[in-house]
């Protein structure tokens, strides 16, 4: 698996996905790309939570390397903002499709930078938190257990939580418009100006939902999946899907459009655990 059983990528991607969603508020992803003190702030933020994340690699003398993904994710966070602003006059669905594009190729070059780091720092020895946390460890799981499980399990609980719920999102905006509409009607394309047509009905009101339902719902959704995958309960990962399905077959059987846009969420939500489970925990049954 290369890269992946590296223990520092582990802990350099735990602090990366701390600082780059976690840490990082809906209002300070929506500003960035505009202003340049939120900009620099989101920086600051990422810098400490990859600190955080290499704390347990950090010595006077093996420093620089963990320099390297900060400053790459200022420039690249920087590009990016330019870039938005350079077509920030297109019409809305094509800047939704647009940051889509720009999120999937912002993150690889982010994963790209923390592998080279990874790969410039070699094998650095463990300093004394490092040590204390592996003892921890063993004496929680065993002394046969391996520190790169513990990292491996923490990259994936981090993984399959709010990074997974952004990547999903952005990756199905286009049919969230549209199951967003009235239901058993179509969707109705946005002006060019983002605002709704001229002449158009107002949709249809909804039920108001627990705000932030379907993030809950769907991580722990992939929460489950995964322990049961560790498990090798495969059969079992029918059973979730079932139960969530059930309670949302009315809508299903009445909105064409959100039933496209429910199959293709929980297929790709299922893609993505067991993709994630299998690269970090290959050893998994």
């Amino acid at each position: 698996m290369g890269i992946l059983h590296d223990n520092l990528f582990l802990c350099l991607l735990c602090g990366h996905l701390l600082g780059d969603f976690y840490f990082q508020t809906d209002k300070m992803a929506g500003r960035k790309d505009e202003s340049a003190r939120v900009l620099r702030t989101h920086a600051l933020v990422y810098a400490g939570a990859l600190l955080l994340g290499a704390l347990p690699f950090l010595r006077r003398d093996a420093f620089l390397w963990v320099l390297l993904p900060m400053a790459a994710h200022f420039v690249i966070d920087a590009a990016k903002a330019a870039a938005c602003g350079r077509f920030g006059d297109r019409a809305a669905f094509c800047a939704v499709t647009r940051r889509g594009r720009l999120f999937l190729f912002d993150q690889a070059l982010h994963l790209a930078t923390l592998a080279a780091a990874a790969w410039l720092a070699g094998a650095p020895a463990l300093n004394a938190v490092g040590r204390g946390l592996v003892s921890v460890w063993h004496a929680a799981a065993g002394a046969a257990a391996p520190a790169h499980t513990a990292l491996a399990l923490a990259a994936l609980v981090l993984l399959l939580g709010k990074p997974a719920n952004v990547l999903l999102k952005q990756c199905n905006t286009r049919l969230a418009a549209a199951a967003d509409g009235a239901p058993g009607e179509a969707a109705q394309p946005p002006a060019a100006c983002g605002c709704p047509l001229a002449g158009s009905a107002p949709a249809a009101p909804r039920t108001p939902e627990y705000p932030g339902a379907g993030a809950i719902i769907g991580t722990l959704e992939r929460l489950l999946v995964a322990v049961l995958c560790m498990m090798g309960q495969y059969a079992a990962v029918g059973l979730v899907f079932t139960a969530k399905t059930l309670t949302r077959y009315d809508r299903i059987s009445k909105d064409p459009p959100f039933a496209e846009y429910y199959l293709i969420g929980t297929l790709g939500s299922l893609l993505f655990v067991l993709c994630a489970t299998r690269l970090l925990l290959p050893g998994a049954p």
